[in-house]
């Protein structure tokens, strides 16, 4: 059996989403060798070290290596991963890492490369250098602003072309159209995500990612 190790933090994204991964390793015929729920601000693993079954860490060599096939991360701050990656080296936990939430910094990750190389994880938003019009809005927002925008430009400039795909260029004859043709807009693949409104989870379609030799690339 596949062995998982799965630590998040007690929030209203981290519970559910390590419920779903546990409920789906199980399903699969996986065995969870360790589930932990953090508390929200976490520090370190003190707490959830405490409460397994590990040896005692040697004088000079530190912790004896526990070895997982996967270790499952759902968080949703660079800080909480960080603080977690040292973590799992410091009591010298080793597998496969999979995450999920904000990972999509290149940065941090570099900054863990050694137990990192290869990492997978799942964004709900992703800004690709391959898309034109990419490259045509840095470059505009450059020659004006002398700059770069920070990633929280793309989430206005994404609900403007948005609006102009879904009610301008529809040309709705009165407000009270709204909101129906939002219901019955199909999906728009914007810049850093697809915007659509079906009732259902917004998170249900991800971006699959692999970070890799430094590099992160989209896998699906």
């Amino acid at each position: 059996k596949k062995t998982v190790g799965i630590f998040a933090e007690q929030t209203t994204y981290g519970v559910p989403m390590a419920e779903g991964f546990r409920d789906e390793i199980l399903a699969h015929g996986g065995k969870v060798k360790m589930y932990s729920l953090l508390p929200f601000g976490f520090k370190n693993f003190k707490e959830a070290i405490d409460t397994l079954d590990i040896d005692d860490p040697e004088e000079f060599t530190g912790y004896p290596e526990t070895k997982l096939d996967a270790i499952y991360l759902p968080f949703t701050t660079m800080e909480s991963i960080g603080i977690a990656l040292s973590q799992l080296q410091f009591y010298n936990f080793t597998g496969q890492i999979v995450g999920s939430g904000d990972w999509h910094d290149a940065n941090v990750l570099n900054r863990f490369i050694d137990m990192l190389d290869g990492a997978i994880y799942a964004i709900d938003s992703y800004v690709s250098s391959d898309d034109t019009r990419v490259y045509y809005t840095l470059d505009t927002y450059y020659n004006f602003w002398q700059s770069r925008p920070s990633t929280l430009f793309w989430h206005g400039s994404d609900a403007i072309d948005y609006l102009v795909e879904t009610l301008v260029n529809k040309g709705i004859s009165s407000p009270d159209d709204i909101p129906e043709v939002f219901r019955s807009a199909p999906p728009y693949k914007a810049v850093r995500t697809e915007i659509f409104f079906d009732g259902g989870n917004i998170n249900q379609r991800m971006n699959i990612m692999q970070f890799s030799d430094g590099n992160i690339s989209k896998l699906k």
